[in-house]
């Protein structure tokens, strides 16, 4: 696992916007490839780990909007 400690970046205004999404994405990628990382030192496999994040990030969705994405 890397040993820098990742930022996220603020998006660029406070309201939304055409492209927010993605930039938020971008925004998290570092962090998200370091938890992957971290999960295979530990035994796991990237695709493990990264359908895990997945299925979590899922039920947090659900759980604050009270939907499942795209559905």
């Amino acid at each position: 696992m890397s040993a820098r400690i990742n930022i996220v970046s603020k998006p660029r205004k406070r309201s939304n916007y055409a492209g927010r999404d993605i930039e938020c994405q971008e925004a998290v990628a570092a962090g998200i490839v370091d938890l992957i990382e971290a999960a295979e030192n530990a035994g796991w496999s990237a695709s493990e780990a990264a359908a895990a994040i997945f299925e979590v990030s899922r039920g947090f969705v659900l759980q604050t909007t009270g939907r499942i994405p795209d559905e």
